[in-house]
């Protein structure tokens, strides 16, 4: 590995190791630099900022681990997912709380939203109806996401899984019944018992 490589490396370690104990907003760029032992001058040959260090820090080291291929559904990636938060909580849980310049779920939906709309985009009728339903949807797991991250004995993540996948198909459930009514209120129908 390359004298570059290394130095990247040990800034993005020491930016993780700071974001297990405080959330990114309290965090500067000086301690990063104490943290990882590497002087100024290296910090920025590599990076603008300490935002643009923790979207490098998510290409790296989520993408790493959850490999997109396009024959995979959504529900497929799932557990590679869930293991890849699982391995760092304390960094993915303040990964997600964090919601300013280049956070965790703006990363996170821009990398899924191609893969639901590869399951789901016929539904939608047009992109940005999907993008707007989607991002909802998509940041309301985020917050699931830090609830279970920030348990001090977690369930284990392919109970997390089979959780997640029984709200969804619950909800999906309500929202179609929702719909339906809707439609059916609007046509003069009235609504099966």
């Amino acid at each position: 590995m390359s004298e570059s490589e290394q130095n990247k490396l040990a800034i993005a370690e020491a930016m993780k190791a700071l974001m297990r104990t405080m959330p990114i907003e309290r965090i500067s760029t000086t301690q990063i630099l104490e943290k990882a032992g590497v002087s100024r001058r290296s910090f920025y040959r590599y990076f603008k900022d300490k935002y643009d260090l923790v979207e490098w820090i998510y290409n790296y080291d989520f993408c790493r681990f959850v490999e997109v291929r396009p024959e995979k559904s959504i529900w497929e990636y799932y557990p590679e997912i869930l293991r890849s938060l699982r391995s760092d909580p304390e960094f993915y849980c303040n990964a997600f709380v964090f919601t300013g310049q280049n956070s965790f779920r703006a990363f996170c939906f821009e990398k899924l939203f191609p893969l639901i709309m590869t399951d789901f985009g016929d539904i939608f009728p047009d992109v940005d109806t999907a993008r707007f339903v989607i991002r909802r949807y998509v940041y309301a797991f985020f917050d699931g996401y830090i609830w279970w991250l920030e348990k001090k004995d977690p369930m284990p993540w392919e109970e997390f899984e089979a959780l997640s996948k029984s709200i969804d198909r619950a909800t999906a459930d309500a929202i179609l019944r929702s719909f339906e009514k809707s439609e059916q209120f609007r046509s003069g129908e009235s609504p099966e018992e």
